[in-house]
Order: C-alpha cells, then structure tokens, then sequence
C-alpha cells in the first residue's frame, strides 16, 4: 500500500504531511446513504453535535443511531490517519480550514496518530480601524494561539498574523510594524515561536488563485524575514522553482549554517518607517527596507553572508 510518490520523498529523508481533513467517508444506516464530510462535520463528532443532527434529522434516525454513527466515523477516521503514517509513509498532517473545528478534536486524532509534524491553517482576518490595519494585532494572534492551546500543543499554525503584518509593513513602507509594544515580533512567532509556521504564500494566497498576494517584488524581503527568524518557515513551492531560487537556497543554507531554529531568540535593533533589522541568536543580523543599516561595532565581526534587493543578511565570523 505504500504511495510510491511517498516513498520517493522518504527515500530523500523529506518529511510529508498529509491534507488530513478533506475526506468524504459514504456510510450506509439502516438503508439510507448518507455522505459525511469530515471538514464540515468534524466539530459535530462528539455526543452533542450528534443531538444537533438528530434534531435535523430525527425522522430517519434515533439519537441512539446517530451518536453510533459519529462514534464510528471518528475511529474510521483515526484508523486512516493511522493507516496514512504506518502503510502509506505519511509523517503528519496539514489540517485544512482548522477555524472550522475545535482543537481539543485535533488533539484526539494526533494522540491516534503519533504525527511527527501537524499544523492547521486558522485563518481569519486581521484588525482593520476605516480599512487601515492596526498595529495591535494581538487578539488576532491569540486567537491562533487558542487553537493552538486546545490542541494541547501537539499542532502548530501557520502563522497568518505575520504574514498580514508583513504585507502592511512592505506595502505601505511601514517596517516600524514588525515590532510589537513589547519589542517582539507581532505574530504568533513573537508568542509562542515553536508552534508558529511562517509563510509568505501558499496555494490559496498566490499561485493561480491569488485569494492574498504577498507584494510583487518584495517576496524576497519576506523570505529574509522569515528564514532568518524563529518559528518554522514554509518557502511556497512556486517560488523555489522561480528566479528567486537561488537567493533562497542561499537564506536556507544560512538558517542550516547557523543552526537557527524554532525557539531561537529575536533582538529587534531598528523597527521604523522604512528599515527594520534584528539580531537572532547573536548568529544572525539581517535588515529589509531600504532604509539604511549596517551591523554595529562590538564583540562580534559581521561578514555579509546574503544580499538582495532590499535586504541584507550578515553572519557572525
């Protein structure tokens, strides 16, 4: 049973997360065919989303039938994912739409599962004041943060709050917005950064969908940013195989070089209208904007490791 695109990935020792929720399972009741989306019933597993349906319901099924019914679909479900990780060599789960269900049901299907790596995607807007964003996005960040704490930990997020900030900053040449009131990063990296996924694009924000475009032209500051930074960070797959390339192998070579990871620590130096710049891990310093900075004098020689337009990485030597 094992996916023979699967294993080309492991056989590479790339790990491979599995869209996890956008699954149908057909089940047959007494008779009836019924169709059970696990995106969109999948916060009705439990005994009183059962009740809701039976009140929609009622006619064809007793409560007793309908709770059996979700019980079952719920250890199917585990058992896929179960089958995913052990026969097909998935080693975790995307969890698609994950505003959708609550956490605390993720939490039972990682327990199941034993991923190596899961994360959801809560996406919802962030704080606007007469269409301009604010600069407090902290109860859009804890909002993530919530969904992260019902799981128990055990799945991350990808970091939407970032990713909004980062195109506010980048648009408006507003870099003083990457530091928060405290002087952390404002996303949920600057909260709880080994359970943020950080991204610029993915395949509904870009590609051919283009719901949320990052800056034309700026994406490369924004790969500065997040490959230099805590959390984990997502590179979309069209921009690997674009003319960006190289300047992103380079970004990733340096993250590896360095050993800059997910809980690494951030000192932002210089957040103002048209520079920001920030020291990770006494490692790293990097700056985007094109406003001007250069690392200053001290204990550590910096030597310029990557450059591009609007941004520059140096590395202590």
């Amino acid at each position: 049973m094992v996916d023979l695109n699967v294993s080309i990935f492991v056989e590479w020792k790339i790990k491979v997360l599995r869209d996890a929720f956008s699954v149908w399972f057909k089940i047959t009741v007494l008779g009836h065919r019924i169709g059970v989306h696990i995106e969109a019933f999948v916060t009705r597993i439990l005994i009183e989303g059962a009740i809701e349906l039976w009140k929609w319901s009622k006619s064809i099924f007793t409560i007793t039938e309908v709770i059996t019914v979700f019980v079952l679909i719920e250890k199917y479900f585990c058992f896929q994912l179960v089958t995913c990780r052990e026969e097909i060599g998935y080693d975790g789960w995307r969890l698609d739409f994950a505003r959708g269900f609550w956490g605390g049901y993720v939490k039972d299907y990682i327990d199941a599962s034993e991923p190596y790596f899961a994360v959801g995607e809560y996406w919802d807007s962030l704080s606007y004041t007469y269409g301009e964003m604010d600069h407090n996005q902290d109860g859009h960040r804890q909002r993530i943060v919530d969904w992260i704490n019902a799981t128990n930990g055990t799945a991350g997020a990808f970091d939407v709050t970032t990713k909004g900030i980062l195109h506010a900053a980048l648009e408006r040449c507003e870099y003083w917005r990457l530091s928060d009131q405290k002087g952390k990063p404002p996303g949920v990296v600057g909260w709880w950064p080994s359970r943020a996924v950080t991204f610029i694009e993915n395949h509904d924000t870009g590609s051919t969908q283009g719901h949320w475009r990052f800056p034309s032209g700026k994406e490369m500051q924004g790969y500065a940013y997040i490959l230099t930074h805590p959390g984990t960070p997502a590179v979309f797959y069209d921009h690997i195989f674009s003319h960006y390339q190289h300047e992103i192998k380079e970004l990733i070579a340096l993250r590896h070089r360095r050993k800059v990871h997910c809980r690494s620590t951030v000192k932002i130096t210089k957040a103002e209208r048209d520079v920001y710049a920030a020291n990770i891990d006494e490692k790293i310093i990097m700056k985007i904007g094109p406003g001007h900075f250069e690392p200053p004098s001290g204990p550590h020689k910096w030597a310029l490791a990557v450059e591009g337009r609007d941004y520059k990485v140096w590395e202590a030597s």
